[in-house]
């Protein structure tokens, strides 16, 4: 938070990748949330 750090987080082991953005994240960090989604699928 301090470092303003972009951090994106994703789910996987199941029939598809889970983004886990939090609700206090920045739009950026949820759009990497996605954007990693994606690369793993």
């Amino acid at each position: 938070y301090f470092a303003k750090g972009k951090m994106a987080s994703v789910v996987v082991g199941g029939k598809c990748p889970l983004a886990m953005p939090s609700r206090a994240d920045p739009p950026e960090a949820k759009l990497a949330s996605l954007a990693v989604g994606i690369l793993v699928a």
